[in-house]
């Protein structure tokens, strides 16, 4: 796989009036052009207006700066590198209640703590091509990326790489001393002024604690309406992304090699956990809440659980209820030997819990459900129906032997012809899937770069790709906010 920096070739007009050039070597008669650029960013920034281009030329920059410029939906404010070796250099950005704004083709490297933060009220704006590079301290709470503030929306964040180098720390992580790839806040839930409609696609994260981290507070109310979809995700200490509010629909991503979970939804209602590939975690997904939905899913050798539908515990504040578990393939789950362990199968539901699991395909020796536990009460409500076993795998409530041919089961191929488990791409081998993470990672097409005033709305750019009615209905983008 393509692990190479982000960066989106752009053809700039060096004689173009609305192309603001810094220089880190520039002097302080700079004027802002291509061979006389201002000295600083600041001097640029107290001069761009909407519709403008600040373009930083190639070099190092080791100032910390604090941004507020934003533009108009019609005409955004873009801050972008000339070419990929552009660094911000051990030093933080901060960016305050910006609107209609992008920030492209930068990295970030050796920043102890947060890199990139964004607060207040931050408003469609987008974050594309950033490059992380061991951004977030080392057993301290961190982020290389944060959004905090409140009630902001329509924010896209995409085409980024996080990555650190493999940290071996003596001391255990947890959730207050982990570092995170990208965090995103809920907002001031109590005067419900939520943060919503974040866009976090085609993005990678190697060797964080969390790669991504949505919500904060476990609330298990009101709607967030995120889309967290085509990211890779590989090798976290903890969980790969975990997300803690509610409405937030998880597709098409890669996990691998993260300690503890891939996913976790350990707070808030009605998300959706659709065609994602977890392998190698200890626990695929762990559910919580009410009216989660978990179909279509590929994971392989997770060690404790597949999925595991979880009961009150240190982890959740609500018991996951009613959840969906459907047309979902799990691959040898379930195999720990770990003495400590509560148990492991393809599937657990604990105590307290509800579920309906139906066309699902369990393969492998493990024991296809864990229901309930000894020592507790059992499930509220547990309904099995039409779910397959294969591979010598133990019976459960629900479930039938069935003789399963698979594409190339010895090269991780685990399409077949059968109704049961999961089908597309996330069920072929991990070429295949390898294929689909850089295909999506590089799909943007080569644009030469247009004035702003001529380029469309920054509504409409930031979901190019993306069917914008399709977005609306599920409140991604509200027409009132986004779109005029």
């Amino acid at each position: 796989m393509n692990n190479k920096a982000p960066f989106h070739p752009c053809v700039f007009d060096k004689e173009d009036p609305d192309l603001l050039w810094v220089g880190n070597d520039g002097n302080n008669d700079g004027i802002g052009t291509s061979d006389q650029p201002y000295p600083s960013l600041k001097r640029a920034l107290d001069k761009v207006r909407p519709g403008q281009t600040i373009v930083l030329k190639s070099g190092n920059y080791r100032v910390q700066e604090t941004i507020d410029a934003s533009g108009t939906e019609e005409k955004p404010v873009t801050i972008c590198g000339e070419s990929d070796e552009v660094i911000i250099e051990g030093v933080s950005w901060r960016l305050y209640d910006v609107s209609d704004f992008i920030l492209s083709n930068l990295t970030f490297r050796n920043v102890a703590h947060n890199a990139l933060s964004v607060f207040g009220q931050c408003e469609r704006n987008r974050f594309e091509y950033l490059h992380f590079v061991n951004c977030g301290g080392v057993n301290t709470a961190s982020c290389a990326m944060y959004f905090g503030g409140a009630h902001s929306y329509c924010n896209i964040i995409e085409f980024c790489l996080f990555e650190r180098e493999r940290v071996n720390s003596q001391n255990s992580v947890e959730a207050d001393n982990a570092g995170v790839g990208l965090m995103i806040s809920e907002g001031n839930y109590q005067e419900q002024e939520r943060n919503t409609n974040y866009i976090v696609r085609n993005n990678r994260f190697k060797n964080y604690d969390y790669g991504i981290i949505v919500g904060t507070h476990d609330r298990n109310t009101g709607q967030y309406s995120h889309l967290i979809e085509n990211n890779t995700v590989e090798s976290c200490s903890l969980d790969g992304i975990s997300v803690k509010c509610g409405d937030t629909e998880l597709q098409g991503n890669v996990i691998t090699g993260c300690m503890r979970r891939g996913i976790s939804l350990s707070g808030g209602n009605d998300s959706i956990l659709e065609n994602n590939r977890i392998a190698e975690c200890s626990t695929g997904a762990l559910i919580a809440g009410e009216y989660q939905t978990v179909r279509n899913n590929c994971f392989v050798r997770c060690r404790q659980f597949g999925v595991y539908n979880a009961g009150n515990s240190e982890i959740t504040n609500v018991p996951a209820r009613a959840t969906m578990i459907y047309s979902n393939t799990s691959i040898d789950c379930g195999s720990s030997t770990d003495s400590g362990a509560v148990g492991s199968a393809h599937l657990g539901v604990d105590a307290g819990t509800s579920c309906i699991v139906a066309d699902n395909l369990f393969h492998g020796r493990q024991g296809a459900a864990i229901i309930g536990n000894p020592t507790k009460a059992a499930p509220e409500e547990f309904f099995a129906k039409h779910n397959a076993l294969s591979g010598g795998c133990r019976g459960a409530q629900g479930c039938i032997d069935r003789y399963i041919e698979f594409s190339d089961f010895d090269k991780d191929n685990f399409e077949n012809s059968s109704p049961f488990g999961a089908h597309g791409w996330v069920a072929h081998s991990p070429t295949a899937v390898a294929d689909h993470a850089e295909m999506v990672y590089t799909s943007r097409d080569y644009k030469e770069h247009m004035p702003a005033a001529k380029s469309p709305k920054l509504a409409d750019s930031v979901i190019e790709d993306v069917n914008k009615e399709t977005l609306y209905s599920r409140s991604m983008l509200p027409r009132r906010n986004c779109d005029t």
